[in-house]
């Protein structure tokens, strides 16, 4: 289950404090599930190589299918990773963090 939490002026609160007396439960599907989410393997970036390191640490193990997919969607959202990760999350912490705070910004 994920926590939700809100910002308002930069401050988090916990759902609690708008008077929310549980967590809500967000459904939340990662994009490295999705079959469909694969291309044919190519050079990845050093930038990204060091985020899919980081990905492998949390447990998230990408083929080298997946990687090409990541990088061919990043640069046609040209090279914005924020966007990348707001609108394609490869974790909860980027779809609490990214799917809030990207359009607020």
């Amino acid at each position: 289950m994920i926590r939700v939490k809100s910002r308002k002026n930069g401050i988090c609160q916990d759902m609690c404090d708008f008077g929310f007396h549980s967590y809500m439960r967000v459904p939340f599907y990662v994009w490295h599930e999705d079959p469909d989410c694969e291309d044919t393997p190519r050079d990845i970036p050093s930038n990204l190589r060091k985020y899919f390191a980081s990905l492998a640490e949390q447990g998230v193990i990408l083929s080298d299918r997946q990687k090409a997919w990541y990088v061919n969607m990043l640069a046609r959202r040209l090279n914005d990773v924020e966007l990348m990760k707001f609108e394609y999350p490869s974790t909860e912490e980027e779809f609490i963090f990214f799917g809030r705070d990207y359009r607020e910004a």
